[in-house]
């Protein structure tokens, strides 16, 4: 399989420029057929992909933003509000429940459910008023992950949800 990349011309015309091919020909460059994907279970695959989705979420949401300025230093790293260790960087920590075991227990709670349903499931969830969140470092954030909280909601909101929504 010879590996071909073109250019749209302003004539319309596509070619490949010399210079893109020898980029594209050198050492660094791997042909489709060299890739070989492994067959993984599709309960894993969607569960690293919602993990991922809501990850995304949470760090783009402007709490966590503030928090993570807050407690960064003038050399640019960061001081953990936790332990007061100075580290790189920070994460966004659940406490109690981790955003895996949340995850693994909406699919196994509604397996015929498409992914997405699950995704708005996980984000009511994210979004309960007892859900409690940390800006900390790598190490606190594993010691919050066993911490259970004292208060247990009566119902979910995720657990409201319908499937229309």
């Amino acid at each position: 399989m010879d590996l071909f990349i073109t250019t749209m011309m302003s004539s319309g015309e596509m070619s490949l420029s010399d210079d893109l091919r020898s980029m594209c020909m050198g050492p660094f460059a791997v042909k489709g057929d060299a890739i070989k994907y492994k067959r993984q279970d599709v309960q894993v695959v969607r569960k690293r992909f919602l993990c991922a989705l809501v990850h995304n979420y949470l760090q783009k949401r402007p709490a966590f933003s503030k928090l993570k300025k807050q407690q960064k230093r003038e050399d640019g790293k960061y001081e953990c509000g936790c332990c007061h260790n100075v580290v790189k960087q920070l994460e966004n920590a659940h406490v109690g429940e981790t955003l895996s075991t949340m995850v693994d227990r909406l699919m196994n709670e509604y397996p015929e459910e498409p992914t997405e349903a699950i995704y708005f499931r996980l984000l009511a969830l994210h979004e309960e008023p007892d859900r409690l969140y940390v800006v900390c470092c790598k190490s606190c954030n594993k010691r919050l992950d066993g911490f259970v909280l004292e208060q247990k909601p009566d119902r979910s909101r995720a657990d409201q949800l319908t499937h229309s929504e």
